[in-house]
């Protein structure tokens, strides 16, 4: 962030307010912060085994200049990575997130998996961290394996959605990723994060064209929320 402060000096105040709101602290800090679903996510445990406790849904962290300051807030930071976010950029695709390619076939994937084991120790967290970093590491691939091969994976397949209901959310990114929430929600997630997404300049990022952009987030948020909320409330999940 330090950096981008001089590379983008429009920018800090914005930059700055995004991290401040997941983490609580303010920008630049001596240590990485974890993000309030991490902390949720350590605090209350898995909910369901094999269903991440933390998702974070619609952010692409790879947008350019300023991915290091959008990376930096989307991590657990001090608390491990195993309550770290499985993040979705896109909901629509959230499917691929939970599976390996087909054309990799479960043994080539087990013997991968195998072999990523043996070149953890040229990892930064191997080399720099301590056990506990260590640990923590090898847990959220655990926990990762476990989500490939359950039932619960199918909570990310909007394909799966009646129609009638995915409709209802589909007007976008932000809707599907509404309608995604829902169902990890009710597949056992504890925190889920839907964005509108942050690029420079682009959806809620109103530097341009403010009114403009202001009424198409309107259209794009306050119908998937309201749906979001009632649909919650129905099944008895704002509880």
């Amino acid at each position: 962030f330090s950096v981008l402060r001089g590379l983008l000096p429009d920018r800090p105040g914005l930059l700055s307010r995004y991290y401040h709101w997941p983490t609580g602290y303010v920008p630049p800090q001596t240590v990485a912060m974890p993000h309030l679903g991490a902390v949720v996510s350590k605090t209350l445990g898995p909910k369901n085994p094999t269903v991440p406790p933390f998702v974070a849904i619609g952010q692409d962290l790879e947008i350019g200049a300023e991915s290091p300051a959008v990376k930096a807030f989307h991590t657990a930071g001090f608390l491990g990575s195993e309550y770290g976010p499985l993040l979705v950029a896109d909901p629509q695709d959230a499917a691929s997130a939970v599976r390996p390619p087909a054309e990799l076939g479960d043994a080539r994937f087990k013997s991968r998996r195998r072999l990523y084991e043996q070149l953890l120790s040229q990892e930064p967290v191997y080399r720099y961290g301590g056990d506990f970093q260590r640990e923590s590491l090898v847990r959220s691939l655990d926990a990762a394996d476990r989500l490939l091969t359950s039932p619960s994976a199918k909570a990310f397949d909007l394909s799966l959605e009646p129609k009638k209901s995915f409709d209802v959310y589909n007007n976008g990114r932000f809707g599907q990723g509404c309608l995604l929430a829902r169902r990890l929600i009710e597949a056992g997630a504890r925190f889920v994060e839907v964005t509108t997404e942050y690029i420079p300049f682009r959806f809620w990022d109103s530097h341009e064209n403010g009114h403009q952009r202001a009424l198409a987030m309107k259209q794009q948020i306050d119908a998937p929320v309201a749906q979001l909320v009632l649909d919650l409330e129905e099944r008895g999940l704002l509880n």
